[in-house]
């Protein structure tokens, strides 16, 4: 199936509204929006901001050509991070960015991407109101969702939400669509969603299985031929959960963690999994508070460092700390 762009989803997401329930037109989400297009990167860039300085500094930014496997364990935020990352290119830097779900539909993408733009709960996007005796989105958060939308929606951002994509098939993809809509960054959640081709399946590191490299393997001649990068989500396995530890950029050296994924960098996304206020999973957390998250990075042969970030959970955004 083709790409469906951030335009084309948000006018299906208004048309629908009044079925749906949520973005309800005229209640939060208006057509009144004056879209801001975003301005084209500077041409001899070689890399593509993250847009977080933290994350950044220890990654270098990501490289055409180059496979970068977001990994961590369950509720951790990797598609959270994953989607902040793709409208930061396309909004902010207006890169051209191709985004494969493979399991959530492209209406919840685009719910949380406008959450995480907007500064505005998840929740109060779905259930279409919040916070005044009216029902409907206070003044302050309506206009951020306005603004969020309308930088969406010019935005060239492209989402595939076809549940059982192969490497090969994600690659007549971008193949048929790369010259046309100019691609340069593809988001790909998550790795193990991918059926592969062959059955075949071959080494094992700690409970990783050879399945998740080969796949890999094949996305990583994908960002080489194509020449973009390529970022794919992983969830770790519990055998590594187990261990309670916070990785140090030398653990994924020693473990073998690019090599065993077949990654030419391996982001490895770490926090507490449990509010400290309320005490509830941070994904369901109604603190209204940021939680610290550790990310440590390596590349092939070598570690590149680690770095603090902060989780917003009602926004579904991290951010660098204050």
């Amino acid at each position: 199936m083709p790409f469906h762009c951030a335009r084309e989803i948000i006018e299906e997401t208004l048309e629908s509204a009044g079925e749906a329930g949520w973005l309800a037109e005229g209640k939060i989400l208006t057509t009144e929006v004056v879209p801001k297009k975003p301005e084209r990167p500077d041409k001899g860039a070689s890399t593509i901001s993250t847009g977080l300085k933290n994350l950044d500094r220890i990654t270098g930014g990501l490289a055409p050509g180059e496979l970068t496997v977001m990994a961590g364990f369950a509720g951790m935020g990797k598609t959270s991070l994953a989607l902040n990352i793709a409208a930061h290119a396309a909004v902010d830097q207006g890169y051209p960015s191709a985004i494969f779900s493979l399991e959530a539909e492209r209406g919840e993408i685009m719910a949380r991407l406008l959450a995480s733009r907007a500064k505005v709960a998840l929740d109060n996007i779905y259930n279409s109101f919040i916070t005044d005796e009216a029902g409907w989105l206070a003044g302050t958060d309506r206009k951020a969702l306005d603004s969020a939308t309308a930088g969406l929606y010019a935005a060239p951002l492209y989402i595939d939400d076809t549940p059982a994509h192969t490497a090969a098939s994600i690659k007549a993809q971008l193949e048929a669509e790369k010259n046309a809509l100019d691609i340069k960054l593809v988001i790909i959640d998550c790795l193990q969603l991918i059926q592969p081709s062959s059955p075949e399946v071959s080494g094992q590191l700690g409970g990783l299985t050879g399945q998740p490299a080969g796949l890999a393997g094949g996305l990583r001649a994908i960002a080489k031929e194509l020449n973009v990068p390529i970022v794919a989500t992983y969830q770790l396995p519990h055998v590594w959960q187990e261990k309670k530890v916070m990785p140090h950029p030398s653990f994924l050296i020693k473990e073998g963690f690019t090599e065993a994924l077949d990654a030419d960098m391996v982001i490895f996304i770490y926090r507490k999994s449990v509010c400290g206020t309320c005490k509830s999973p941070i994904e369901i957390c109604k603190c209204w508070e940021t939680h610290r998250a550790h990310v440590v990075a390596a590349k092939r042969g070598h570690a590149s460092g680690a770095a603090e970030i902060v989780f917003i959970s009602q926004f579904l955004r991290f951010e660098d700390p204050a």
